[in-house]
């Protein structure tokens, strides 16, 4: 059997891990990147810190910089410590620029301020999965 292919993905399925601790926010995002993406949801970041090696399962990584229980730069780190997939650190905070300006030395990662616009945003993580996958 052939696997299902998602449309917009040039791959045979993309996964994305999407991590918000907003309820709303996280629920909008991910009926917006269906169809696109597998997404699998996390309510807080130390969820993800604490997962076992399948963390780097996944060919996207989408974090509200903002959690109650991690640092964004923390989260960052730990997920790149573990993959080189693309990291998309989600934020509407402008007090945090410095912080995120530094994260953003880190290889293969990105800034979207929210509100997030879920075009522009599903198709930046398919080119950088797309570039991230060919090197």
């Amino acid at each position: 059997m052939r696997p299902h292919r998602r449309r917009h993905c040039p791959f045979a399925v993309c996964t994305s891990l999407f991590v918000e601790d907003d309820d709303t926010t996280r629920e909008l995002l991910c009926a917006e990147m269906d169809g696109s993406f597998r997404v699998s949801p996390f309510a807080f970041g130390n969820e993800l810190v604490n997962l076992d090696s399948s963390v780097d399962r996944f060919d996207a990584y989408l974090v509200d910089w903002r959690l109650p229980d991690i640092r964004g730069g923390e989260l960052v780190r730990a997920i790149r410590a573990r993959t080189g997939a693309p990291i998309f650190i989600l934020s509407g905070d402008t007090s945090s620029s410095a912080e995120i300006a530094n994260a953003l030395n880190s290889p293969n990662v990105h800034h979207v301020a929210k509100p997030a616009d879920a075009l522009i945003l599903r198709k930046k993580i398919i080119l950088s999965v797309k570039l991230w996958k060919q090197s």
